[in-house]
């Protein structure tokens, strides 16, 4: 349940050097630049890190169902200490690459996105009034998609 968290969306055309990296290097500097500016803006005892690849003689732990759970972390999230603050998922087609991020129930300061965006590009669009879309859409759209056996346990 991503309810309490805060989200943000990333939008890299073909053209962009970051549409030409594999998936997880693309995840892992997305994260990255998430960790710097959380650096600059967190309180100094938060320790960021990105998390390492898993080691290749064990075996790879099954995704969580909840994807802050310890046993839901993969390469390149970000974690505060020794917990996950922060994924997502990644998109790439002939139109370009969408990365819809989330960060773990955080109460981030209102100029927090706009850095983000910064840090990440010099071309930057910030939607200050994004389109609402009604509750019970979204409440509908969770239940019938969103929670169904069939969407939480396919693998991508």
């Amino acid at each position: 349940n991503h309810s309490s968290d805060s989200t943000f969306t990333l939008f890299a055309p073909q053209s962009s050097p970051l549409y030409q990296l594999p998936p997880r290097k693309r995840y892992t500097w997305i994260h990255d630049q998430l960790r710097i500016v959380c650096r600059q803006e967190q309180p100094p005892s938060n320790q960021w890190a990105l998390a390492s690849p898993f080691p290749s003689n064990l075996r790879e732990p099954k995704l969580a169902r909840n994807c802050f759970q310890q046993t839901g972390i993969v390469e390149g999230d970000l974690l505060c200490g020794e917990q996950k603050w922060a994924g997502g998922a990644q998109r790439k087609g002939s139109f370009g690459l969408v990365h819809q991020g989330s960060i773990s129930q955080a109460d981030l300061p209102s100029e927090f996105p706009t850095r983000l965006a910064q840090q990440m590009g010099s071309d930057v669009t910030v939607l200050s009034h994004p389109p609402q879309v009604p509750q019970a859409t979204v409440e509908q759209l969770a239940q019938t998609r969103y929670a169904s056996g069939e969407w939480l346990s396919r693998v991508s």
